[in-house]
């Protein structure tokens, strides 16, 4: 993430985040599941992210992000 320009404790913060995506993904694919479970777990992490990054932390990824969905095929992120 060295575009977004976070602090140590929200760099922290995100890579917990994301191995916790990761596995939750991981386990909804394992199991029948629906688009709307994926979703689920999306918003959750963003949610979660929301909650424990400081302010300016999690305006900097969201805007790191947005940056970055010129290169996505499908962009799970909404867009604000």
């Amino acid at each position: 993430m060295c575009g977004a320009n976070l602090s140590d404790a929200d760099k922290n913060i995100l890579v917990q985040a994301l191995s916790d995506f990761k596995v939750r993904l991981a386990n909804a694919a394992a199991s029948p599941t629906t688009l709307a479970s994926f979703d689920s777990i999306a918003q959750d992490t963003v949610t979660l992210l929301q909650t424990t990054m400081s302010s300016a932390g999690f305006e900097n990824l969201q805007a790191h992000v947005r940056t970055q969905k010129k290169f996505m095929k499908r962009v799970p992120y909404p867009a604000q």
